[in-house]
């Protein structure tokens, strides 16, 4: 199959939509699949772009947020898309790439599937800091959205929460989990050979640098407002008062940085938090085996979660909020779940520290989110489409 990805987002961006694109494209190229990337990006990008399977559209940058980019009149693709012989479109995007999808789609006369990996809902305070404004953005988002996803094929997202979040708002959705690398997220002391010998020298830089003790919590994210974060640091007096030697590293860049460092002065726990900026994905593995719990307070923004699964399949148990994405793949085995409140999340916490040989089956959890399990479940759905749209036509 010829199979285009299209998406707001793309390396060198590094986040969750864009793991999950890599981690399919990986996965399909291996089974002999071709996919190709229709993404927005810049003049840079575009110059330094070496990979002839991906295709930058100009762009502006979305001022709140200069990291991400809206492409600019991206509906110049169909005679690429053509040239290629694209036999499915797969969109990952909400915004412009978003549109070109679907316009490409039934230009070509091919399926197209649209999932959902964002609550873009729970993003309109970057657009405004009234709350009023911010109830109405909602409404208009959610109109949008409900238009959107009637132009596809088929709808899917990663978890049941957000198809619930979607169905809530008449839009119908199947759940396709995203996969993660299961070899590359294991246990360092799963590994062998030389890549073990690599990774116990990573583990022992961690330590060194971050000062890693036996009660040291991880939290790896984008750093924005939406995902909580804040959650964590104001846990931190309630879990030091019953762990006296508990610390927190914080990984990942973004917005929210000084406002999360503001939040770690306020209360008086800045030096028990390591700001520690963007560490590798190669390289968690080895932090993962080094540290005690993964804390995870993003709640309703998230509909996955693929870090905390990352973690999951790395051994490490995961704190996650109530009735969120992530509390889907936490059991009595692999983590444990608290209301979206600071004593309550670091009591949470502080069950796992004290308790850290209870949570044993975090590996055999993950495992069934390999790459190869969802990568051949979207090669299933993509089969039956492409079969009933030459039947309809």
């Amino acid at each position: 199959m010829n199979i285009a990805f299209f998406t707001d987002t793309y390396l060198p961006n590094v986040d969750g939509v864009v793991t999950c694109m890599l981690n399919l494209r990986k996965e399909f190229e291996k089974q002999g699949h071709n996919v190709y990337i229709f993404t927005s990006g810049t003049k840079e990008d575009k110059k330094n772009n070496k990979d002839p399977n991906v295709f930058y559209h100009s762009s502006i940058r979305f001022p709140p947020y200069p990291d991400y980019k809206i492409a600019v009149c991206p509906f110049f693709s169909v005679s690429k898309l053509r040239e290629l012989k694209i036999d499915i479109i797969h969109s990952h995007a909400l915004a412009t790439m978003g549109l070109a999808a679907f316009v490409a789609a039934k230009k070509l006369k091919v399926p197209c599937v649209e999932t959902f990996h964002t609550k873009v809902s729970e993003g309109t305070h970057y657009i405004t800091n009234n709350e009023k404004l911010q109830e109405i953005g909602e409404d208009v988002v959610w109109k949008y959205l409900r238009w959107f996803a009637s132009q596809f094929d088929v709808i899917t997202c990663p978890s049941e929460n957000a198809q619930e979040a979607l169905k809530q708002h008449g839009i119908k959705a199947e759940v396709y989990p995203n996969g993660i690398d299961i070899e590359q997220f294991k246990p360092v002391d799963m590994m062998t050979g030389e890549r073990r010998q690599q990774y116990e020298k990573l583990m022992d830089k961690y330590v060194k640098k971050f000062k890693i003790n036996d009660n040291t919590i991880v939290l790896v994210s984008r750093l924005v407002r939406e995902k909580n974060l804040d959650l964590i640091i104001r846990a931190m007096p309630h879990i030091i008062k019953e762990v006296k030697n508990a610390k927190l590293i914080i990984g990942g860049k973004g917005p929210a940085e000084s406002y999360l460092k503001q939040v770690a002065k306020d209360n008086n726990v800045e030096d028990r938090i390591v700001f520690a900026g963007f560490i590798p994905n190669k390289e968690l593995p080895a932090l993962y085996s080094t540290v005690k719990v993964f804390a995870f307070p993003s709640g309703r923004f998230e509909t996955q979660g693929l870090v905390a699964l990352e973690a999951l399949a790395c051994g490490l148990p995961v704190v996650g909020i109530k009735d969120s994405a992530v509390s889907e793949m936490i059991t009595e085995k692999t983590g444990e779940t608290a209301l979206n409140d600071p004593e309550a999340f670091a009591s949470a916490v502080v069950r796992i520290l004290k308790n850290r040989d209870k949570y044993n089956e975090t590996r055999k959890y993950a495992e069934q989110f390999s790459n190869e399990k969802v990568a051949n479940k979207f090669l299933t759905l993509y089969k039956t489409l492409i079969v009933q749209k030459k039947q309809k036509d």
